[in-house]
């Protein structure tokens, strides 16, 4: 692992972990901590002409997960918020060269920081929308036993809207559906264009309500 690579490891971590101590020592604050199951994809496109294959390469979803604490930062309304979160996610996608006939995925951790909007309706269901910026920590091409570095190839940054729609269970607990679309090339190459998209299955529990 490079330097940089571990430097940048080392930030988000020290990042991450002070956002879950100020929200811990916070009275004033909902807090919350979820988990999500995802399937993302990079999706391939020829800015000519979209379709999912680019140079003889087919790319399908691939399983991932997420894990982050959120927060209320203020309410704007009796129902609507406005939050905030910090995430790790590990997502990308799987492929297959045909010309080559070699199968593989390409592997990304990503943190992301989303600023969300939440309408809470009085029956608990909830709807967010918002932006979802994101940083690239780790990017692996994995084929069969096998991985090699894949930073080079893809842009620091990321940067997409999301959606999501759910129910509050109860006090503590919530289940949901998430979205996200991204909205930038994140190839570093010339030849093509590739987008994060993801929909997961997210549940939210609840660690401190306003008193």
């Amino acid at each position: 692992m490079s330097k940089e690579l571990s430097k940048k490891y080392r930030t988000i971590l020290i990042a991450f972990i002070a956002v879950i101590a100020l929200s811990a020592q916070s009275c004033s604050r909902t807090y919350y901590i979820f988990g999500a199951l995802t399937k993302s994809n990079l999706y391939a496109y020829d800015p000519n002409d979209i379709y999912n294959n680019q140079g003889g390469v087919d790319w399908y979803p691939k399983l991932g997960a997420q894990i982050g604490v959120a927060t209320t930062v203020a309410d704007i309304s009796k129902k609507f918020s406005f939050r905030t979160e910090v995430s790790m996610s590990y997502q990308g996608a799987k492929y297959e060269d045909v010309s080559n006939s070699v199968k593989g995925s390409i592997n990304l951790l990503y943190t992301y920081v989303p600023l969300i909007v939440r309408y809470t309706h009085n029956s608990g269901f909830y709807a967010e929308a918002g932006i979802q910026p994101g940083l690239l920590i780790s990017a692996r091409d994995r084929i069969g036993g096998s991985s090699s570095y894949f930073n080079d190839y893809i842009k620091n940054l990321d940067f997409a809207m999301t959606a999501r729609l759910g129910h509050e269970i109860n006090v503590r607990f919530s289940l949901g559906l998430s979205g996200y679309a991204g909205l930038i090339n994140i190839s570093e190459t010339k030849i093509d264009a590739k987008n994060n998209t993801s929909i997961s299955v997210r549940g939210t529990y609840t660690l401190r309500k306003h008193p």
